[in-house]
């Protein structure tokens, strides 16, 4: 989780609100598909990775100890490995698998049949983290398969504008839940055409408004919370 988006990052989600429960989820996903959450400083060592010398590798925590982590950091699991984990976790992020809510309903089902009543609560809160995260990535799931629209918003009136000025309409341009463009309705014949040719090119064409626009991939999260919320 990060305050701000990473430029390096394969793929991202959000943004989420509700950091605190955004961390939890992340933590118990980390742990659940026994990945790092070390620092990107913490080089990787795989198991078919040659060393130049003999030298002994050192954890940099005691998650592998306690089994939530494969432990790339000393060469304790494959790269193919580490990265069907990886694809695995993205799945769910991606709202397209819901392993992680069985595992833990099962985990919790279990502790309370051997009457590990603590353990059992601890499960239950991690349980309801990650159904938080499910909704959220299932919201943004949606999106992407079905937001894609031009949608009409009724401008707000503005404390400078004189009484019975007339509220012009504007239409956002949304594909796959990201918001590509926004233009002004048009109000006469000659912005009609003009509009009607624009608005054909951008079906046609992904992300072709121009160079001066750059979808955020923000959006997609907003755009599924307000569709979502109304």
């Amino acid at each position: 989780t990060a305050r701000q988006q990473d430029p390096k990052a394969l793929t991202s989600v959000g943004p989420l609100m509700g950091a605190a429960r955004a961390a939890r989820g992340v933590e118990v996903l980390n742990r659940l598909y026994r990945l790092r959450d070390c620092s990107n400083k913490q080089p990787c060592s795989f198991t078919e990775q040659l060393q130049l010398f003999d030298i002994e590798l050192r954890p940099g925590c005691i998650r592998l100890e306690i089994e939530t982590c494969l432990g790339p950091c000393i060469a304790a699991c494959s790269r193919s490995l580490y990265a069907r984990q990886v694809t695995a976790a993205h799945s769910f992020l991606q709202g397209t698998d819901d392993w992680p809510l069985e595992e833990l309903q099962q985990a919790m089902q279990r502790s309370a049949t051997g009457q590990h009543f603590e353990q059992a609560a601890l499960l239950r809160e991690d349980l309801k983290a990650i159904k938080w995260l499910s909704g959220r990535v299932g919201d943004m799931a949606q999106a992407r398969a079905l937001y894609t629209f031009v949608y009409r918003v009724q401008s707000q009136t503005s404390p400078q504008q004189p009484l019975g000025h007339a509220q012009r309409e504007i239409w956002y341009l949304i594909r796959r839940g990201l918001i590509e463009g926004a233009i002004a309705a048009p109000t006469s014949a000659k912005e009609k055409s003009q509009v009607r040719k624009l608005l054909k090119h951008w079906q046609a064409n992904d992300r072709s408004l121009g160079s001066e626009f750059h979808p955020r991939p923000e959006s997609l999260a907003l755009v599924a919370s307000w569709f979502r919320n109304h």
